[in-house]
């Protein structure tokens, strides 16, 4: 029986490969090629695509312009998110804007930025054995990509959120609909939220550091990178306590906080603390 997923069983197809590249000879190239030539190539050649790289285009021409047309394009991505580099995380937001299939992968050990933390990413130990792991886990991620529906991305959910938002809602039935359904979404989205982290450091005496607030979802959502920043957070999570209320609670180090920049932060995503004031607990 002959394999659907096999390059046999179907015409060639084309994958753009989001990575980043450094210099000639530098580490970063050389792990870049050695992913390359290792995994990302003989995967994706056996299930039929023809592989694009940034570095290895010769035709012509703008090679910027030529990098957005494979984004837009190509029917599959691989994102490598392996040391943040920002024309990695550019060229994600385009793929994402586009709504087209993406896998996104990267070395263990990596941070990802807060807006791609929830999405599903490959992670990797960077020697001969994590390398032979990945193989059936990127072959699997791939056939997912271009067979299970619609995209899941935050740009492209919140492009869909704003298309729903604009229909025109003739009666109060579908009204009333719509503004349930924005109350389940924020629910949900909350619940989500709950136990993202970023990575943990043991820096000696620590301690949670809560802060209720009251906004919406979303707003909360963006609000949090810059409250990590503020408050110099080595951890952190977001609690629903009902209704467009949430406890955020931030791992800090031992001493005081200086929350002089909270009230710019709150008012700039529409946000305002609860009723409760801040508590905080041994870590």
């Amino acid at each position: 029986m002959t394999d659907p997923q096999s390059p046999t069983a179907q015409p060639m197809r084309t994958c753009f490969v989001i990575t980043p590249i450094g210099g000639d000879d530098s580490p970063i190239r050389r792990a870049t090629d050695g992913l390359l030539a290792a995994v990302l190539r003989p995967v994706l050649k056996d299930l039929g695509y023809e592989v694009h790289v940034a570095h290895e285009i010769a035709a012509p021409g703008s090679i910027t312009h030529q990098i957005i047309e494979h984004l837009l394009a190509d029917t599959l991505v691989v994102a490598n998110l392996s040391g943040l580099n920002p024309n990695v995380m550019y060229e994600l937001a385009v793929r994402h804007a586009a709504g087209l299939p993406v896998v996104a992968l990267a070395r263990a050990g990596t941070p990802l930025p807060f807006d791609v933390a929830d999405q599903r990413t490959l992670f990797f130990d960077d020697d001969m054995a994590g390398t032979e792991e990945l193989k059936p886990r990127l072959r699997e991620a791939c056939i997912a990509a271009v067979t299970g529906g619609p995209p899941d991305n935050p740009v492209f959910r919140a492009s869909q959120s704003s298309v729903i938002k604009k229909a025109s809602a003739t009666t109060d039935t579908q009204r009333f609909i719509l503004e349930r359904l924005e109350r389940i979404e924020a629910t949900l989205t909350a619940s989500v939220v709950r136990g993202r982290r970023t990575a943990r450091r043991d820096d000696g005496d620590q301690q949670w550091f809560t802060l209720p607030v009251l906004g919406n979802a979303d707003d909360v959502d963006a609000m949090i990178p810059s409250l990590i920043t503020l408050v110099d957070a080595r951890d952190w999570e977001v609690v629903s306590a009902g209704e467009r209320a949430f406890q955020l609670r931030f791992l800090v180090s031992g001493g005081l906080i200086d929350l002089r920049g909270l009230p710019p932060i709150l008012e700039s995503h529409h946000c305002k603390i609860g009723s409760v004031g801040p508590a905080v607990s041994r870590a």
